[in-house]
């Protein structure tokens, strides 16, 4: 680390002070929304603001510092500007909390540059959260305001990449609408609205494993469409997208997972150069009175144990 303990938390604690404060509002803003989609979206920010607040609380107590738990004062004028916004509309309430997130993506910026090693890893990790929630926003905002994003609002690709409809519809997998030649799935009964966009129908689909990719043709559509829609909003295919997809659309390198091992070692755990785990003996001593040599024999009769199971 390239500074003391006393500096990282001077670097730290504002900045988790503005994440537990854009939380409450995030909080705020979800009990007023009414778009499923959008409540999502709000959703998935406030878990990467809780994930951002713990990995910077760890390194405050690893050095010793006492990190920030409340951010009362601010986090009271966050919460009404979100109700208000969401009584003006959902664009306004997007807006302000891009301008929040860009402030704070900044801070992460200055912080990253004062730190090297595992600290300056970790706050990486943070900062590209950030940054990705900044990339949704932004692209949210440029297609629902129907108009041209200037500098201060830039996407990497054009909106079309991002949305496939007139209109600025939320897939509950990578937060956009990405177009795709299958076609997206919605659902509104029996489950809670689920929509999941036709890039994401396509990759989830083609993740299948081959064994259960065969069986497919087997499946009636909406049995095929129940499988794929499990696979797109559980935890591990939300990583990835949120890593790879949301990260790439949002000017970001794609985090891409670690490959699985092709096959597992054996490791030897006695520490001799040559050692083997030597095969299992059963030793049982004569026995040393008649009660005991009874006692053995109902023991390992079979028909008594099989009776008396």
């Amino acid at each position: 680390m390239s500074c003391t303990p006393q500096e990282l938390a001077d670097l730290l604690n504002p900045i988790i002070y503005r994440e537990i404060a854009s939380i409450g509002a995030i909080d705020t803003a979800m009990r007023h929304e009414d778009n499923p989609g959008y409540v999502v979206l709000f959703r998935s920010a406030k878990s990467g603001k809780q994930a951002n607040i713990e990995q910077m609380t760890a390194m405050l107590r690893v050095e010793g510092m006492t990190p920030v738990t409340s951010a009362a004062a601010i986090e009271s004028l966050l919460k009404l500007q979100a109700a208000v916004m969401e009584w003006l509309g959902t664009t306004p309430m997007l807006r302000a909390m891009r301008i929040v997130e860009a402030e704070i993506a900044a801070h992460y910026d200055a912080a990253y540059g004062r730190l090297d090693g595992m600290y300056q890893k970790s706050i990486e990790k943070a900062w590209h959260r950030c940054k990705r929630n900044v990339g949704v926003l932004t692209a949210h905002i440029g297609k629902r305001a129907r108009m041209h994003i200037d500098a201060l609002l830039r996407v990497p690709d054009p909106l079309e990449n991002y949305f496939a409809h007139d209109e600025a519809r939320v897939c509950m997998r990578c937060l956009f609408d990405r177009p795709g030649e299958l076609g997206p799935l919605e659902r509104h009964d029996p489950h809670p609205y689920q929509y999941i966009c036709a890039a994401c129908h396509e990759e989830v689909l083609s993740s299948f494993p081959p064994d259960i990719a065969e069986k497919s043709d087997q499946w009636s559509d909406r049995d095929l469409e129940s499988r794929i829609i499990e696979k797109a909003l559980s935890r591990p295919s939300k990583l990835i997208a949120e890593g790879v997809v949301v990260a790439k659309m949002s000017g970001l390198v794609p985090d891409m997972p670690l490959p699985a091992m092709a096959w597992k070692k054996p490791v030897d755990v006695t520490g001799a150069p040559t050692a083997t785990q030597p095969p299992p003996e059963t030793d049982i001593p004569p026995a040393r009175s008649p009660e005991e040599r009874l006692y053995d024999e109902l023991l390992f009769d079979y028909e008594s144990v099989r009776n008396n199971w």
